[in-house]
């Protein structure tokens, strides 16, 4: 049996898991470094302050984003069956 997922879910799947999360912490960080050093606070606890705020608002948007794609996304589709004999096994069994 044969199953294919289209490349396109893959890619977002990926960048959801990775790439949000990784662009929350940084944005974070350096909007928590600018305010809070205008602030008089530290400029690394601001960063990390704002780095900490910007992943857990990451992973608050991944979650709702995997909610919605769980109700939209069909799945793996089958596309073809195959025989035994072209999965390389013996013909006799």
């Amino acid at each position: 049996m044969r199953v294919s997922v289209p490349d396109i879910s893959v890619v977002r799947a990926s960048f959801a898991a990775y790439g949000v999360p990784t662009l929350g912490a940084v944005l974070g960080g350096v909007i928590g470094w600018a305010l809070l050093a205008q602030a008089g606070i530290s400029q690394e606890a601001g960063a990390t302050l704002g780095g900490i705020a910007g992943l857990l608002a990451a992973y608050y948007a991944v979650s709702r984003y995997d909610r919605w794609l769980r109700q939209t996304w069909s799945g793996p589709v089958i596309t073809e069956i195959l025989h035994r004999a072209s999965l390389g096994g013996e013909e006799g069994r």
